[in-house]
């Protein structure tokens, strides 16, 4: 069924299909005007009675899990945002008034004579058929239920001993022990290539990065020749050299002890740059054309770091490949482990172009403010490319952040998301269910996994109760672990105990994930008693 709708600037052909049980819309939106548009769509759900309940896991610039699900005494009802576009500019307005969920989608501008189709779907669910039902519902259609592997964790090369990244790297008994401590399938050896320093203050060179890492790669081979060693590698940062640039001492720059922060570089400095780099195509800009630099490094040597995107073409994108190429054919890695992937912790808005698509409108006229480009949406073809070099020579890929657009969200990669901070599991007591974390449900269409926990208070000795009520908090909303941040749990003394089920979760092939427990063809991960085939 098809329906259009003309007016003096736009035109909208909404398409209606049911399919499979599923109300499936697609709205094409088409310029009628001599100049762009702004258009800011709002769908609107009423029910005759007031919602039982909501859950809404992602809000706008998010893109990983863009659905809301409500409940009503007849039955129940889940929204998915289907398109690369809705995903990242959709925020949902539920229960004002109590019986109607709403949603927009922003930033939306079209250019003369231009199209855009916003593709959306309505999944009419029974009574007794939850979240979790919608979630496994959306997850089949996805085809994101490939098997998962672990455990993984992050080693630094040249971390002193008790650090959360340590090893005994120069110790082969205790470096063998470590590992089956932990049953780890996968490791991330930092330093980062050519972003973050070694334990001397320096970013090294590419010899002298492929030496030391070849080392560590045979050392934790030969403790488990099993184990699947990883490179780290930045998204959206790269190193830059100040001393190598003409001016380059007017550039801001670190200082030693002072924690990481970016900041926003003149017009005078962003020149600078661009006449000192290769990645003049490839910076994100502001509202005034400059770029941004991050300023790291702590107590060791202050570094530089530029903010950059990859999209196919520009320079950012064929330096991630070259590293790629790198790490697998000169170095012997694995895999690789990658920052900042969909870059919707940091930066997505670039001001130097306009993708066609993108504005800031005025919200009292609704005319267009601000043109920019896409850079998380521009991106996903090299994003899906990246991935595909190490998937077809039979490689790993892990990576920070969920997948925001549909081509990413079936790669067999494994996704997780900074979940660390965003909970205190010993705030839960003993033996009850932990709260609901709308924040955690932005893995439910992905991998799905969590990583690590908050240490806690200084010297606290809890670490194996934390780690497991955290394992619980995590499962309560059908997510693994992945370790990180909180301390390894000890061998014996304060805080000692085993991994415990962490170590029995991997390989898993999700077949549902649901609350409390994670349902796998190899075996069934719960925190929930009760009986389970």
């Amino acid at each position: 069924m098809q329906i259009e709708a003309h007016g003096k600037f736009y035109a909208i052909r909404r398409t209606l299909e049911i399919k499979d049980g599923t109300i499936e819309f697609s709205d094409k939106f088409t310029n009628l005007d001599n100049e762009p548009v702004g258009v800011e769509i709002w769908n609107v759900l009423t029910q005759p009675e007031v919602f039982k309940d909501i859950i809404s896991p992602g809000q706008k610039g998010w893109g990983a899990n863009p659905t809301f699900f409500v409940s009503g005494k007849s039955g129940n009802m889940g929204v998915f945002l289907k398109d690369n576009v809705s995903r990242q500019r959709y925020q949902t307005v539920l229960g004002v008034p109590a019986n109607q969920a709403r949603f927009r989608i922003s930033d939306l501008a079209f250019n003369v004579g231009k199209s855009l189709t916003i593709r959306w779907s309505m999944h009419p669910l029974g009574t007794m058929e939850d979240y979790f039902s919608f979630m496994n519902q959306l997850r089949r259609n996805l085809k994101s239920n490939f098997t998962v592997e672990g455990s993984f964790r992050f080693l630094r090369l040249g971390a002193p001993r008790g650090e959360d990244f340590w090893m005994p790297w120069e110790e082969p008994k205790q470096l063998k022990s470590y590992l089956q401590h932990m049953r780890l399938a996968m490791v991330a050896v930092i330093p980062f290539m050519d972003y973050t320093p070694g334990p001397d203050g320096r970013v090294w060179p590419r010899d002298e990065y492929k030496n030391k890492m070849q080392k560590a790669i045979r050392a934790l081979k030969a403790a488990d020749p099993k184990l699947k060693v990883l490179a780290a590698i930045e998204c959206d940062w790269v190193a830059i050299d100040r001393k190598n640039m003409e001016n380059g001492h007017l550039l801001p720059a670190a200082k030693p002890g002072e924690p990481s922060n970016n900041f926003a570089l003149t017009a005078a400095q962003t020149r600078i740059v661009e006449a000192g780099s290769p990645w003049r195509d490839s910076m994100k800009r502001n509202k005034d054309g400059n770029g941004t630099i991050e300023l790291y490094g702590g107590d060791s040597t202050p570094q530089s770091a530029l903010g950059v995107y990859p999209v196919v073409g520009n320079y950012q994108y064929e330096f991630l490949m070259d590293q790629v190429n790198f790490l697998f054919d000169e170095v012997g890695f694995d895999g690789f482990y990658i920052d900042q992937f969909s870059m919707v912790n940091s930066t997505i808005k670039t001001y130097d172009k306009w993708d066609g698509f993108s504005a800031e409108l005025d919200s009292k006229t609704g005319r267009i403010k601000r043109r920019y480009f896409d850079a998380n949406v521009a991106g996903i073809t090299a994003r899906v490319n990246l991935c595909k070099v190490a998937l077809d020579r039979g490689k790993v890929v892990v990576a920070n952040t969920y997948a925001t657009s549909e081509e990413e969200v079936s790669l067999p990669i494994y996704r997780f998301s900074e979940t660390w901070n965003a909970f205190d599991p010993m705030a839960t007591p003993d033996g009850e269910k932990p709260p609901l974390v709308p924040y955690l449900f932005r893995g439910s269409l992905a991998s799905p996994i969590a990583l690590g926990l908050s240490k806690g208070a200084s010297g606290a000795n809890d670490t194996a109760r934390r780690t497991i009520k955290g394992v619980a908090t995590y499962l309560r909303h059908g997510l693994l672990y992945y370790h990180y941040h909180i301390r390894q749990i000890p061998l014996e003394g304060p805080g000692s105990g085993k991994n415990g089920p962490i170590n029995h979760m991997f390989p898993l092939t999700p077949i549902g994930v649901h609350e409390g427990w994670v349902e796998g063809a190899e075996r069934t991960i719960t925190s929930v008693s009760g009986n389970y085939a």
